[in-house]
Order: structure tokens, then C-alpha cells, then sequence
């Protein structure tokens, strides 16, 4: 489980596929690692406690298996989509770049219906 990561350890959580890179068009190295550490867990925690409470063990699956997959339309991040059907919760995991080029999990949340809502109509979800 990632949750046992000191403050400023960093730990590979996934990688960006190549199935991905082609999926959102992207100019990345395929395999290229994504990394979490114990800072962004905390804020992530401190942001969507009950999200992180319910998800954060999940946190490779989403990455792995996403059921979609989209990218933010201004920072950029790759967000990586799992549909939970049983609870209807669209959990979204957003990966983005630091300033050294090394990608990070950035935040982990259930997607509010308007949120869903909007990237559908502006055909955002693209299938894995």
C-alpha cells in the first residue's frame, strides 16, 4: 500500500503506456514511471479525506485499469478515470509533471456529477 511513504520519499506507482501516449496524443516516452510520495499523499488526504479514505488504496488499479482516460485542458495533467459502478463514483487521478520532469500523482477524487456532466459534452473521456 502506498500510504506508508515518508514526507519526501518517492515511490513508482505506474507508468505512462504507450497505449495512453496514443490514446490523449501525447509526446512522452513510453514505460515513463509515475511517482507518488508521502507530501502529495498528504495533501491529497487533507484535500478529499473521504475520497482517500475509500480510494487511496486504489491508486495503482486506477492508474493500471482506468476506465478512461483524458487530459486537463490547461495544466495539462493526465487523469486517469476508474468507473466504481456499484457506488456510481467516477474517481479521478490526475498525474502531472514537475518542473524537473518527473511525473507525480497530483490528486485522487470522486468526480462531482457536473464535472462528469461537462466531460461528456465536450467528448473529454476518451475509453481505455
Amino acid at each position: 500500500m502506498v500510504c506508508n511513504i515518508a514526507k519526501f520519499e518517492k515511490r513508482q506507482i505506474g507508468v505512462i503506456t504507450k497505449r495512453v501516449i496514443r490514446l490523449l496524443n501525447l509526446e512522452i516516452e513510453e514505460d515513463t514511471p509515475i511517482f507518488i510520495n508521502g507530501n502529495n499523499l498528504e495533501l491529497i488526504e487533507e484535500k478529499h479525506p473521504n475520497d482517500f479514505a475509500k480510494y487511496g488504496k486504489d491508486l495503482k488499479i486506477i492508474i493500471d485499469s482506468p476506465t478512461y482516460v483524458a487530459q486537463h485542458p490547461i495544466n495539462k495533467s493526465i487523469e486517469y478515470i476508474r468507473v466504481y459502478k456499484q457506488e456510481q463514483d467516477y474517481v479521478l487521478v490526475a498525474v502531472r509533471v514537475s518542473l524537473k520532469g518527473i511525473y507525480y500523482v497530483r490528486t485522487l477524487f470522486v468526480m462531482a456529477d457536473e464535472k462528469i456532466y461537462k466531460y461528456w459534452l465536450k467528448g473529454a473521456f476518451i475509453t481505455y
